[in-house]
C-alpha cells in the first residue's frame, strides 16, 4: 500500500470529517461574541478594562446562592489581600488550597469567583484562601506572580506546612499558578 493510498484511507474515517457547517450553538454563542465586542470600546484602553470588569462581576443579589455554609474572611495586609472562604462543617483545618481567579489579568476578584471557591471549599473539605493579586493596567507584569509567591510564603509563615499548601486557577489564574510554581 502506497503512502498516497493510507493517506485517503484515514480520511475516509467518518469521526475525522468536520461538518460542513457549525452547530446551531456554536453560531448563536459566535454571533453574540461578536454583538459585544464589536461594541466594545476601541483604543480607550480604561474603558475597556472597566467594561471586562463589570462584564465578569458577580451581580450582589446572587451572591447568597453561593454563601450557603460558607463563611468568608477578608484578609487586608500592607502586602497582600484576600479572603478566607472556609466551609462550616468538617473541614481539614491543617490543608489549604491557594485559589487564584481568573479575567485576563485586568479583571475579577475572589468576590466575582465565590461561587468556585465555595464549591471547592465545600468538596474539598477544605479552606480555601482566595488571592486578591493586583490587576494590569495599574500594575504591571509580574505583580500578579510576585503577591501569589507572596500568598504562599504567608500562608507558611502563618503555620501551613507547604506540603499541605495545593494550589488551583481558572483561565489566567491558572497560567498564574504556573507561574507561580516556577518562581517558587
Amino acid at each position: 500500500m502506497s503512502n498516497s493510498s493510507a493517506v485517503r484511507q484515514s480520511t475516509n474515517i467518518p469521526w475525522a470529517q468536520l461538518p460542513e457547517k457549525p452547530s446551531l450553538q456554536a453560531r448563536v454563542i459566535t454571533w453574540l461574541v461578536r454583538l459585544v465586542v464589536k461594541r466594545w470600546p476601541r483604543g480607550d484602553y480604561e474603558k475597556l478594562v472597566g467594561r471586562a470588569r463589570r462584564l465578569f462581576g458577580i451581580p450582589e443579589w446572587i451572591s447568597f446562592l453561593v454563601s450557603r455554609n460558607i463563611t468568608y474572611e477578608e484578609v487586608r495586609g500592607a502586602d497582600l489581600c484576600g479572603e478566607w472562604v472556609i466551609p462550616e462543617e468538617n473541614y481539614y483545618e491543617e490543608k489549604v488550597l491557594l485559589y487564584l481567579h481568573g479575567g485576563g489579568y485586568v479583571s475579577c476578584t475572589p468576590r466575582t469567583h465565590r461561587p468556585i471557591t465555595a464549591s471547592l471549599a465545600r468538596m474539598a473539605n477544605q479552606r480555601v484562601f482566595a488571592l486578591d493579586y493586583r490587576l494590569a493596567p495599574e500594575v504591571p507584569f509580574p505583580a500578579a506572580v510576585d503577591d501569589a509567591a507572596r500568598a504562599f510564603a504567608w500562608l507558611v509563615e502563618i503555620g501551613v506546612q507547604p506540603q499541605n499548601i495545593s494550589m488551583a486557577g481558572d483561565s489566567a489564574g491558572g497560567g498564574l499558578v504556573m507561574a507561580t510554581l516556577l518562581r517558587l
